[in-house]
């Protein structure tokens, strides 16, 4: 019985050892065919298509051809918005462009009277999307528009902020608060001083509905400082590059994963340690290819 036993223990080491060794070669041919592919992603190929390098290079191929499809994909839709917000720029100067006809029109021709006008509370510029005046711009969103801008994608923001800096600039937005909401909320809270001296029972009632305003107000103020961080965190993610990092850390498990199925315990080993890493190890993350990085195994 025990010697039954060592005789299949030996065949089993004398095949995984001639699968190694042919695995090997299977990888250094592909990997002189296909050199840009990341070994794990190899090993994942040559093992669907059963240590076929021909098999796996048209796999790769595949692969890599899918992922330049969606970078140009990518790439035409940024160019497609950019476009979109070059007609939306021209069409913004036409309307100014007219508002300025009309009003010159109504006051025949006074130029001083229509610079008054003009810049009235300041000139907002398309570099001002996050200066002083965006609270100003999230709150106009969210009630005329009744949008969230952190909702928006980019050249969503921009074209929204386009319009809004429009009607800045020539001082046609439907309220003051929008121009300066802290000098507006001094102003409202003189208002209510006045009117709870000059009004008897009258005044309570007019406190209660500005409290109530006050109330929604700072409801708004929170929800749009939670959507501001949460961007935040996601721009801090994108720059910082951890993003990449988790998207790499979810690949590594997925091979993790076909190397236990595969009986490549080695390899699969040689994954843990790099998504457990202990002080001894020298792993890094490798910003420029998005991988991780180890001096001594996995990425020889």
């Amino acid at each position: 019985m025990a010697m039954a036993e060592g005789k299949q223990s030996m065949v089993a080491k004398h095949r995984q050892k001639l699968y190694d060794t042919k695995f090997s070669k299977a990888d250094k041919a592909l990997k002189r065919r296909v050199p840009e592919v990341h070994a794990l992603t190899r090993a994942h190929a040559l093992d669907y298509a059963d240590l076929d390098v021909e098999t796996a290079e048209r796999l790769l191929s595949m692969f890599l051809r899918r992922e330049e499809e969606r970078g140009e994909r990518k790439r035409a839709r940024g160019a497609r918005g950019g476009e979109a917000e070059e007609d939306e720029g021209a069409r913004r100067k036409h309307r100014r462009r007219r508002r300025h006809r009309d009003r010159d029109g109504d006051r025949k021709g006074s130029n001083r009277d229509e610079g008054e006008v003009y810049g009235k509370y300041g000139i907002l510029k398309e570099s001002d999307l996050n200066g002083d005046k965006r609270t100003e711009f999230m709150l106009w969103a969210n009630e005329v528009k009744s949008v969230e801008v952190e909702s928006l994608a980019r050249w969503e923001e921009k074209k929204m902020f386009g319009e809004f800096m429009d009607l800045y600039n020539t001082a046609t937005l439907p309220s003051t608060k929008y121009y300066n909401l802290d000098a507006w909320r001094y102003e409202q809270a003189k208002a209510r001083e006045a009117g709870d001296g000059d009004a008897g029972g009258g005044g309570e009632k007019v406190v209660f509905n500005d409290e109530e305003e006050r109330k929604r107000e700072l409801e708004r103020e929170r929800n749009s400082t939670k959507n501001q961080k949460i961007e935040a965190a996601r721009r801090d993610l994108l720059a910082s590059g951890k993003l990449s990092m988790m998207r790499e850390q979810e690949r590594l498990r997925a091979a993790q994963q076909v190397a236990y199925k595969t009986g490549d315990m080695k390899q699969a080993r040689d994954i843990a340690d790099i998504l457990r890493p202990n002080e001894k190890d020298e792993i890094e993350f490798d910003m420029k290819t998005g991988q991780y990085r180890k001096k001594s195994k996995l990425n020889g």
